[in-house]
């Protein structure tokens, strides 16, 4: 073959080669693993707001377990080895991403050790809590007759202080919480120096709980400030921009290839409209992280208001979204309340006024705030804390509403309790004020009426001496109340036999040497010949407490009260410890009087002996 015949098949085969070279070069990026690793990245990010929205969850006691917080964990941890599976020879030692995989791994690894000791510090924390305030008040009850003053501050110090501080984390809270349990060790110190061990355990533990919760405040901003989205946004960006170098590389190399052989054409054809698809799958990717984000968006604003029951509803109130704590609080299962409006919750107890302040507010965007009393469904009446937020577009329309709901019934029985508590407390110190210096039994007894009367804030108080006549009549003996509580007073008539007249609250007590309670005057069947007087003088319940020993009394003390149901067990408790102090006075008073007169009598013996001396020595002289 001659010579020239070989520049052909020569020039062909460096074609060839160019070609295979530029087809090789034109399929050098991999699409797939460029999808695996957006598809993953996106998938770390959306664990890691889900592990941050979790963990706020937790902390604000909405969940009571940490099986969904270790799941996350768990496959963010497998989604950061399929990263690093993903990238390849990009991310080991020497590959362009090896740094940002590093920092990616590292910021996994703080985050694994830091949900590790977050899940076991508030576990502890959680006991803690649910330990510590029930034996603080155990330990107040029981100092309380040996000191009381140390028991209330055990209560008003520091239970009140360490509540506060457990429900808002800052750290003045946490600075009245430590001065308090420093001013209790000092206070609760004996002689010695000593403090009684159970009180020193209360503090311990106490002290324990805020270095706990501290503690798990830190963990919490160290998990949501982990930055592991962020360094993951680098490693994305940096991958993205090797792969669109590589991309424009590709492109260079496919140009060549069209223009060396159209019959590559169709290829490229081809490659370009699967790269179209893969664009569109990358939109549609976009479209569902967006749609994610605007879900996330609204779950955070229910998070963060820190409510037990939330509800989401529409623009028009319709409810779109209720949580578990909703069916508890309400009685209304999700499918039940799903459609509805909130209404269904009115007690009717509000006017309208009210409902429309409301709707005026949240619907001008501002977010409500307030108590309300609603009804369950079974008909039961509560009273809840409500904060409404207003949710916008991105256009700023109001498109939803969030209401977080927490149920404050039993906190406000607790209060009116305290209250009570506190006012028998105060009426007990001006009675203790006014025994040490009584001068006569009826200014001690009109003292302590007028003490109870003005202390308490009671409409009538009222003392009587059980007569031991033919009739077993009450006797007034003094009175102190509103202008015209002594006509009632005055026209009484009250016996402590067994007739109709002796069957009420002030005879039933001296009868039975018991405290007698009217919770509600217009219902009580033994309140019948004192019930007209009773509505038109104001008093809707009172309380009969008797004056003598524990098997024979001699009086009572009657206490009167505008509002039904005034007094509870505790009060009761401590007006009775007023009323024996009370017969204890009495009884002093009388014990110095017979004294006196027995004095005066010895005096009177000892003249009428000396005058008989003196007659008879005159007679013998």
């Amino acid at each position: 073959m001659r010579r020239g015949a070989y520049l052909p098949i020569l020039f062909g085969m460096v074609v060839l080669a160019m070609l295979v070279f530029l087809y090789v070069q034109a399929r050098s990026i991999d699409l797939a693993r460029y999808s695996l690793v957006n598809e993953t990245v996106a998938d770390l990010q959306r664990l890691d707001a889900e592990l941050g929205q979790e963990v706020l969850r937790i902390r604000q006691g909405l969940v009571n377990h940490y099986d969904f917080l270790n799941d996350r964990m768990r496959r963010i941890e497998e989604q950061v080895g399929h990263l690093e599976q993903g990238l390849g020879e990009l991310a080991e030692p020497g590959g362009s991403l090896f740094g940002s995989m590093a920092l990616v791994r590292g910021a996994q690894e703080k985050l694994r050790q830091a949900v590790n000791d977050y899940v076991s510090q508030n576990a502890l924390m959680r006991n803690s809590e649910n330990y510590l305030p029930g034996e603080i008040r155990r330990l107040a009850a029981e100092l309380r007759p040996s000191n009381s003053r140390l028991a209330d501050r055990l209560d008003d110090d520091l239970l009140d202080n360490l509540l506060l501080y457990l429900l808002k984390g800052d750290g003045k809270s946490r600075s009245r919480v430590m001065q308090a349990i420093t001013d209790l060790w000092g206070a609760g110190a004996d002689e010695r120096g000593e403090v009684v061990p159970q009180l020193a355990n209360v503090l311990s533990h106490a002290t324990l709980l805020v270095e706990r919760k501290h503690a798990v405040d830190h963990l919490v901003h160290q998990m949501l400030d982990m930055g592991l989205s962020q360094r993951l946004g680098i490693l994305y960006d940096s991958y993205r921009q090797d792969h669109l170098a590589k991309q424009r590389r590709a492109g260079f190399y496919r140009m060549g290839l069209f223009l060396m052989a159209s019959a590559l054409l169709g290829y490229l054809v081809h490659l370009l409209l699967k790269m179209a698809r893969t664009t569109r799958a990358l939109r549609r990717s976009l479209s569902a992280i967006q749609q994610a984000q605007e879900t996330l968006r609204i779950q955070a604003s229910a998070l963060e208001a820190a409510a037990n029951a939330i509800v989401i509803t529409d623009r028009e109130g319709r409810i779109q979204w209720v949580n578990e704590a909703f069916s508890h609080l309400t009685g209304y299962s999700r499918e039940e309340a799903l459609g509805e409006n909130p209404r269904i919750l009115n007690s009717g107890v509000h006017s309208e006024d009210v409902y429309r302040l409301l709707w005026n507010t949240i619907l001008d965007g501002r977010v409500w705030s307030g108590e309300l009393v609603n009804r369950r469904k079974d008909g039961k009446l509560y009273v809840e804390e409500e904060t409404i937020t207003p949710v916008r577009d991105e256009e700023g329309e109001i498109t939803h509403f969030i209401a977080i709901k927490n149920d404050i019934t039993e906190r406000r029985h607790t209060e009116r309790a305290l209250r009570r508590a506190n006012r028998a407390l105060r009426v007990l110190s001006e009675v203790n004020q006014i025994l040490v210096r009584a001068g006569s039994e009826q200014q001690l007894l009109d003292d302590i009426c007028r003490a109870i009367h003005e202390a308490g804030g009671f409409c009538l108080v009222w003392i009587g001496r059980a007569e031991q006549d033919e009739e077993k009549t009450v006797r007034p003996l003094a009175w102190a109340g509103e202008s015209e509580a002594g006509d009632y007073v005055r026209t009484l008539k009250i016996r402590w036999d067994d007739s109709e007249y002796g069957r009420g609250p002030t005879g039933t007590a001296i009868r039975t040497c018991k405290p007698m309670v009217v919770t509600d005057t217009n219902r009580d069947p033994n309140y019948g010949p004192w019930r007209e007087a009773a509505r038109r003088y104001g008093f809707r319940s009172s309380v009969a407490l008797p004056l003598g020993r524990p098997d024979a009394c001699w009086g009572v003390l009657n206490i009167y009260s505008a509002t039904q149901d005034s007094f509870d067990s505790e009060e009761i408790a401590l007006l009775q410890e007023l009323a024996d102090d009370i017969e204890f006075g009495v009884k002093a008073l009388q014990f110095h009087d017979e004294r006196h007169q027995l004095r005066r009598q010895l005096q009177q013996a000892q003249k009428m002996e000396a005058i008989g001396q003196l007659t008879g020595g005159i007679a013998h002289d």
